[in-house]
């Protein structure tokens, strides 16, 4: 795909503004709460959505999954380069399920929470700069 369609460009848009709103969300309960696991599971979920949201555009079919390396996986078939810059965003799928509930050895600390919020920036920087004519779709 060159790029989306009128509607396409609506889902597109709205991949990305879920995936803000998480990240916002996460960056927001880091500096006021200490439920650090719901801060990461709220990283995951907008580095999912930025790496969707890429694929989405690109055309490249994608299974419903929260793993992050099989997503970076099929990123890496349009461009290695942004599939490699990303790596760091495997550590986020450890957060998509355990996060939410209880899970004995799944202990997560403001060092961490933090850690996870700035990976899923990351994400979002490398996604909106890799799809330069969607930037004002990340509401």
């Amino acid at each position: 795909m060159t790029g989306p369609d009128e509607a396409q460009f609506d889902e597109l848009a709205e991949w990305l503004r879920r995936a803000s709103e998480d990240l916002d969300c996460a960056r927001v309960l880091l500096e006021m709460t200490e439920h650090y696991e719901n801060i990461a599971f709220l990283a995951q979920q907008a580095g999912e959505k930025y790496l969707k949201a890429y694929l989405f555009y690109h055309g490249v079919s994608f299974p419903a999954t929260h793993d992050i390396t099989h997503l970076i996986n099929l990123v890496a078939t349009v461009d290695q380069d942004l599939a490699d810059a990303a790596d760091d965003a495997r550590a986020l799928s450890r957060y998509s399920v355990a996060a939410r509930y209880p899970t004995p050895d799944l202990t997560v600390s403001c060092e961490d929470a933090a850690r996870l919020v700035g990976i899923a920036g990351a994400v979002r920087s490398l996604v909106l700069e890799a799809l330069p004519d969607c930037g004002s779709a990340d509401a």
